[in-house]
């Protein structure tokens, strides 16, 4: 008589199975209950009652995995997610020496770097680098995550040296380029130039696209880079750089600006093209009532006669222009093409902007179409009705603005 087989040893056995060995001839067991119902025509209710438990099953992995990824994806963007992907401004953090995980991450907290001091200290914990920030001198920014922040405390690179540069209102494209150059911002002007012409590689911007297809421009972003005070990191790219001026003219140019221009019939290309010529025509004081002198031109189909246009044309300063200058084939000369120069002719500031869309009332009623300069030392405009009243005016300062262009 055989011996019997020992129950204890077969239990053994079938608990040193893995649970995917189980799984998997659980599911092979299903799916042959279920063939045998289909075959033998049992009914779908019988059919049903095989496939539930699967259905449960599989659901409820589904509902775990869901919960866990949204739970994760809330948990990151609550505590580890960067402060502002768009903005890349340097923030020079200082961690003295002996300093807290706990110190640091309340001085970053209050820098605006991080969203929560818990996060950061957790992840510190977490990742065993409490214990590793070091003393120094770091510069960050609000486009990284806590975890790069925390790698670059505890593993410290040399600092990345900044300057601080002021893009003035009414700096062109390349007034812009050189003083970049000359602040070591940017190694090579002509690179920064060229850039400036290519709209492709700034699609990211919804408003680029309304650029697009204007003929005779000289650069596609002229009028575009907001001028403003920037912190700039030394030897940056072009494009880094180009990218931080855009991005603050969309922060500038708001949807109010252009619910505005839709009220007077313009394109944000045509608000900043004027705004530029009302911000090299005079001070800002004035700029309210240059536009509104604009405005009534265009509105009455006259050319816009701008002379800065045409400096602009010929790219070069001054305030007595020749018959041949004034005669200069180019699409930015509005003393033979009416409207607008096809963009911009520098870049002008937010109050030249608003000029535009809130032109002077009493320039705009009083159906005022001219203005001049007058004392070139002191900025003085003098505004005229009548090209009878405007000719006097010139006639009188023409002088001493031919003074002025030999002495600068």
């Amino acid at each position: 008589m055989p011996p019997r087989k020992s129950k204890g040893k077969s239990k053994s056995r079938k608990s040193e199975q893995s649970f995917g060995t189980r799984l998997k001839s659980w599911f092979v067991d299903q799916k042959e209950k279920i063939s045998s119902h289909l075959e033998d025509g049992t009914s779908l209710k019988r059919t049903w009652k095989t496939l539930r438990p699967i259905s449960i099953y599989v659901l409820s992995v589904l509902l775990v995995i869901i919960i866990v990824t949204c739970s994760f994806n809330l948990v990151n963007n609550a505590f580890f997610a960067p402060v502002d992907p768009g903005n890349d401004e340097p923030v020079m953090l200082v961690v003295g020496s002996g300093s807290s995980m706990s110190a640091v991450a309340s001085k970053l907290d209050k820098m605006g770097l991080i969203k929560s001091k818990w996060g950061i200290k957790l992840l510190a914990d977490f990742t065993n680098r409490s214990g590793k920030v070091k003393a120094g001198e770091y510069i960050l920014d609000r486009t990284m995550s806590v975890n790069e922040i925390l790698d670059i405390l505890t593993q410290p690179s040399p600092v990345q040296l900044t300057a601080r540069v002021t893009i003035t209102e009414g700096m062109g494209v390349e007034a812009m380029a050189a003083l970049l150059e000359e602040k070591g911002v940017i190694n090579n002007k002509e690179d920064f130039i060229k850039a400036c012409s290519d709209l492709s590689a700034f699609e990211q911007y919804d408003f680029i696209k309304q650029l697009a297809g204007r003929d005779g421009v000289r650069y596609e972003l002229e009028g575009y880079l907001f001028p403003d005070t920037y912190d700039f990191y030394l030897d940056s790219s072009a494009s880094s750089v180009i990218n931080k001026l855009l991005a603050r003219f969309v922060q500038i140019y708001t949807d109010e600006y252009a619910a505005k221009a839709e009220e007077l019939g313009m394109s944000m290309n045509e608000v900043v093209t004027l705004a530029s010529i009302v911000q090299s025509e005079g001070l800002t004081k004035d700029f309210a009532k240059i536009s509104a002198v604009f405005h009534n031109r265009l509105e009455s189909d006259m050319y816009l006669g701008s002379d800065v246009c045409i400096q602009y044309a010929i790219n070069q300063k001054k305030l007595v222009l020749t018959t041949e200058e004034l005669n200069v084939d180019s699409p930015y000369n509005m003393h033979k093409n009416k409207g607008l120069p096809p963009g911009p002719i520098c870049s002008p500031g937010k109050q030249a902007i608003e000029a535009v869309l809130n032109p002077d009332p009493d320039i705009i009623s009083g159906k005022y179409y001219y203005f001049t300069l007058t004392d070139p030392a002191t900025g003085e405009l003098a505004f005229s009705k009548t090209y009878e009243e405007h000719q006097a005016v010139v006639n009188k300062w023409r002088p001493v603005w031919e003074e002025y262009d030999r002495t600068h």
